[in-house]
Order: structure tokens, then C-alpha cells, then sequence
């Protein structure tokens, strides 16, 4: 009774600010009084029943003040206030704040910046675009570090802000691509590239060689991050394998290491099956680079392509012996070279043909290749479900076929509904006869 009639006098005089102090002084102070005469466990039932009559019974009223304190960036008043709620054996109030305060707030910010950019047209600027949706989740990443202690509701509350806003653009996986071509790419001068549509003012390339690998790599983990809050993580793949292919056909890329550090925090994010076609393109640029030279050892080949030295000998004897490639014989560290004269009607050669010149226009990914991969991704994961499951409910199913494919886009339910019932005409599946929500696999 005396806390309860102390809280509302105190509510009725103070700020919130003020009031948290005291709170945090009255708990103490019992909690001092307690260990004296108490046992420890019922010491710190006591500070719990003091919180929760001084802060709990009035949590309502003092989220209502909390947003002030994000505006203000009062990160000494969130952390009191933080570890008062974090002291009540319920987590009601803790999530009031995340859901009601914290997370709505965060999403008003980012959307603000999100905004700003509509109105200037973010794909002539993707880099200011993408740097500027950084600076916001890092400044909210910040603060629950300082002042939150990464309580993982709290970092929750900053993941789910995140994504609301950066989604709500609905060409988020163009920009993102492009700021990487962006990044990745160089030229001969070293000025950034215009074409694609990406006329953006600087070049990283104008760094240092030291200070650009830092650079880059501290621009990667950023994009990591961006990639991962994208809900349309195929759309992305699509324009990155494009602009990715560009930068290897023209030998623009800024950085090889840097190049396989990307792919590898995507692979770490989407699994292999997600990047294998990124990872061959890379390969087949690494053995691209026997076209330099004329002639080889077999021990150079073995260094520039990362193969075992044995497994080069294995496949250029094989070339040899079609007189693709000539050999001098020696049998410890053979040379290899090209035999331009060449011809043989027995083998057959296939030749890539040359890349079409390029236009300035930017690079577009069809709506329909995007609609066809993922008609077919939602037909496999639906049927990889019921292998397992064998009959399932269809809530069930459709939340099981969302979890598989959560790291490469978000299917809708219409979506998914529809290409259950191709999946039915084709014999995959059928309805059971006597509930028409569950569905049953057909071997």
C-alpha cells in the first residue's frame, strides 16, 4: 500500500524521467533494508514486488513518455528504464515498449529516409539510397548496444523495424544490386562507371590499395546486412549475377578477394545451393586466365587455377593428346602451350560466342524468368514438405513451404494456393476425402 499511494504521488509531481530515478532509489533502498534482516531469496522477491507496484502497475503511462526519450537519444533514462522492466517476472511491459514504442519508432525514421528518396528518384542515387538506410539501422543498432545491452527483444524490435521500412521500396534489390556493381567495379582511369544507369560521383577505386580493402570490406559487411532485411532475395540474385557477369567479361572488378568475400557472406546467409551459379562464374574467371600467356608450365597452371598438381596433369595430357595444347616433354615440370594450328573434325569444340555490345541502358531482369524460378521453387518445396510430412494440414503446409524458402523471397498465399492446385492436377498430391484442408502426398 505504501509503494502503490508513493508511486501515484510521485506521478502526479514529477517528470518520468524523474520518476525512474526514484523508482531505482526506492527499490534499492528495500532491497538494503531486506538483506539485513532476509534471506536472499526473499530479498529478491521483495525488489520484484516493489517494481512491479512502482513500475509495472504504471507501465502504460510511462511508455506514453519513453518515445521522448528516443527522440531526445536519452540513452542514461532507456537503460533505467530498461532495467527496471527487465526486473518484473513478466514481460509484458518489456514488450509494450518493444512493440509500441521501440519498433514504430524506428520505422518512422527509416521510412522518413525511405520518402525523402521516393521524391528523388533513388535509382539515380542507389548509393546515397543504400548508405542512407545504414545510418539508420546503425544509429538504433547503437543504442540498443548502449543502452539496452543487445536484449534480444530489443534487437528483434530493430530486425523487424528494419525490414518494414526497407521493403516498403519496392525496387530495393535493383538498388542494392547496383550499389554493389557500383562498389565492385573499376575502370582504367579509375572514375566510376556511368553506364547502367549508375552515375554515381566517386570511384573507390581512388583509395589506396590498403585502405580500399578495408573499405570494401567494411562496404560488404553493409551490404550483407541491407541483403539480409531483403524480402525479395531472388529479384536481387537476378540483377547481381548480371552486373556480376558484366564486371568479369570487361575486367572491371575492383577486387577479386573482394568479389569472393561477397559471395561468401550471401553463401553464409542463403546457403550454397543460393550462390552455386555465382561461385562457377568466378571459377570460370580464374581459368580464364590461361588465355594470357602462350605458354605455361604445368606448375603455373596448377598456382593460377588452384588445382592439385596432379589432377593438371591428368586433363592437359588429355589435351595433348587431342592436340589441343602442344607439350615439350619434359616429364617433371612440363610447358604447355597453344597449338594454333589446330584442326581436327573428330572433336567437336564448343565456342561461347562474343558478348553483344553493350548499351548504356540499365541492365533489367524480366518480370517472368523471376515468376517462372519461383514457380518453381514453390512447387519443389511444396512437394519436399509432403515427402516428409506425408498428410498435413494446409495452415500447416503453407507455413512450412514460407520457412524454406524465407532465405529467397516471400511467397504470398495466393501464390502458394495456386501452385498446390497445379501440383494436384499433375498427380503430386491430392485432398483428403474427408477434410478438403489436409492434403496427402502420392508416391
Amino acid at each position: 500500500m505504501y509503494y502503490s499511494a508513493k508511486a501515484k504521488e510521485l506521478l502526479s509531481k514529477v517528470t518520468i524521467s524523474e520518476y525512474l530515478r526514484e523508482a531505482e532509489l526506492l527499490c534499492g533502498q528495500e532491497q538494503k533494508r531486506c538483506e539485513e534482516r532476509l534471506h536472499r531469496t526473499t530479498v529478491t522477491q521483495v525488489r520484484q514486488t516493489c517494481c512491479r507496484v512502482l513500475v509495472d502497475d504504471h507501465a502504460e503511462q510511462i511508455c506514453e513518455d519513453a518515445e521522448s526519450f528516443l527522440i531526445n537519444n536519452r540513452q542514461e533514462d532507456l537503460h533505467r528504464l530498461f532495467s527496471l522492466f527487465s526486473e518484473l517476472s513478466k514481460e509484458s511491459a518489456l514488450m509494450s515498449f518493444k512493440v509500441n514504442i521501440l519498433k514504430r519508432y524506428i520505422e518512422r525514421s527509416g521510412l522518413e529516409v525511405v520518402r525523402k528518396f521516393e521524391q528523388e528518384d533513388a535509382t539515380k542515387n542507389p548509393e546515397g539510397y543504400i548508405e542512407a538506410l545504414m545510418q539508420v539501422r546503425n544509429k538504433y543498432f547503437e543504442l540498443i548496444k548502449d543502452a539496452f545491452g543487445f536484449h534480444p527483444l530489443m534487437r528483434t524490435a530493430l530486425d523487424q523495424a528494419c525490414r518494414v521500412f526497407a521493403n516498403s521500396h519496392p525496387r530495393l534489390p535493383e538498388l542494392l544490386a547496383k550499389y554493389t556493381h557500383f562498389l565492385m567495379s573499376r575502370d582504367k582511369k579509375g572514375h566510376s562507371s556511368s553506364r547502367g544507369g549508375i552515375g554515381l560521383p566517386r570511384s573507390p577505386t581512388s583509395l589506396p590499395p590498403g585502405l580500399l580493402d578495408d573499405t570494401l570490406e567494411k562496404k560488404i559487411e553493409n551490404i550483407s546486412i541491407v541483403f539480409c532485411l531483403i524480402d525479395d532475395k531472388d529479384v536481387f540474385k537476378k540483377y547481381y549475377s548480371k552486373f556480376l557477369a558484366r564486371r568479369l567479361i570487361k575486367g572491371i572488378s575492383a577486387s577479386d578477394e573482394m568479389e569472393i568475400l561477397l559471395i561468401q557472406k550471401l553463401r553464409d546467409i542463403c546457403g550454397y545451393d543460393f550462390v552455386s551459379n555465382l561461385q562457377k562464374m568466378l571459377k570460370d574467371k580464374m581459368l580464364s586466365k590461361f588465355n594470357n600467356a602462350k605458354e605455361l608450365t604445368r606448375t603455373v597452371i596448377s598456382e593460377l587455377t588452384n588445382f592439385p598438381e596432379q589432377d593438371c596433369s591428368h586433363h592437359l595430357a588429355n589435351l595433348v593428346k587431342v592436340k589441343v595444347l602442344t607439350s615439350d616433354g619434359d616429364t617433371a615440370n612440363p610447358t604447355y602451350g597453344l597449338n594454333f594450328g589446330f584442326t581436327n573434325r573428330k572433336v567437336r569444340i564448343s565456342a561461347i560466342p562474343n558478348s553483344p555490345v553493350e548499351t548504356p541502358k540499365a541492365i533489367k531482369v524480366p518480370t517472368r524468368e523471376v515468376e517462372e524460378d519461383r514457380r518453381m521453387s514453390l512447387q519443389a518445396a511444396i512437394v519436399r514438405v509432403l515427402k516428409t510430412r506425408r498428410d498435413i494440414h494446409q495452415a500447416q503446409l503453407m507455413r512450412d513451404v514460407a520457412g524454406i524458402l524465407a532465405n529467397q523471397f516471400v511467397p504470398s498465399t495466393t501464390a502458394i494456393k495456386q501452385n498446390i492446385e497445379i501440383l494436384i492436377q499433375k498427380e503430386y498430391l491430392r485432398r483428403h476425402e474427408d477434410d478438403q484442408t489436409r492434403f496427402l502426398y502420392v508416391a
